[in-house]
């Protein structure tokens, strides 16, 4: 099935939030494992 652009630009949004987020208002790193390596 093709992917919806929308849905496409919903996890960019969420992934670049994520990246901009500093780290004591980072979510729990039990959310997103790999989040921990990126960020130390």
């Amino acid at each position: 099935e093709k992917f919806k652009p929308s849905e496409a630009r919903e996890i960019i949004k969420t992934v670049l939030k994520e990246k901009l987020v500093p780290k004591q208002q980072a979510p729990p790193s039990d959310l997103n494992p790999t989040s921990k390596d990126m960020r130390t």
